[in-house]
């Protein structure tokens, strides 16, 4: 199941050229439903926000090892990373005109 359009041009998409002759620059062309990539960027926040007191806790404990704070420091890294990409993903979710084509 693909994703879903809340808002766009009506109609198939032969009729999305006639609608480019009616779009300013910058305007939204079709907006895809966003509640799943949000919430994939909610879920990627909540692992930074865990990633970092991970860190905490592997610095303050008398019994971490360097290679424990190493990998906690990895794993925020890559916590950071997974919110950069839903931010991405995120993006995609809105098509903007940005020229005109037709």
């Amino acid at each position: 199941m693909g994703p879903r359009v809340v808002r766009g041009p009506s109609g198939a998409a032969a009729n999305l050229r006639s609608c480019l002759l009616y779009t300013s620059k910058g305007q939204e062309l079709i907006l895809l439903d966003r509640s799943a990539t949000k919430l994939v960027l909610d879920q990627a926040n909540q692992g930074v926000t865990a990633a970092k007191a991970a860190l905490t806790n592997a610095k303050d404990d008398d019994d971490s090892t360097k290679a424990d704070i190493t990998a906690a420091r990895a794993r925020l890294k890559q916590a950071e990373a997974a919110v950069k990409l839903a931010k991405v993903q995120l993006g995609y979710t809105c098509l903007l005109y940005t020229s005109r084509c037709v």
